[in-house]
């Protein structure tokens, strides 16, 4: 929903200018209309953010990003970083994953 400027009422642009009297269909024009949230974009999928560790120095400088991320230690065992992770798009596996692991908060603090 918008104001005008000028009148200082709504003009209701974000669901085609249409008034309502109950929620489902306003929800429903709201999709049909300029202000929907969501871009399909083609390259959306193609884009690609990654991180670069450098494992001692992480866990030296911040060992709370470090802990939060599942790691240990520097060794290169089971509990220890990979040099490179791909941030977006994430392999599910990863310590980077927020989308499945909604708990983790290695990829914020990262960020």
């Amino acid at each position: 929903m918008e104001w005008d400027h000028i009148t200082g009422e709504k003009n209701n642009s974000c669901v085609n200018g249409k008034k309502f009297s109950n929620t489902k269909d306003q929800i429903e024009e709201f999709v049909q209309g300029p202000c929907y949230p969501v871009v399909i974009s083609p390259g959306l999928f193609a884009s690609r953010l990654t991180v670069t560790i450098d494992c001692q120095t992480l866990k030296d400088s911040h060992p709370d990003i470090f802990s939060s991320c599942g790691w240990k230690d520097c060794d290169g065992g089971l509990f220890s970083p990979n040099k490179e992770y791909d941030m977006w798009i994430s392999d599910f596996t990863s310590p980077m994953n927020f989308l499945v692991d909604k708990t983790s908060k290695c990829w914020g603090n990262l960020i």
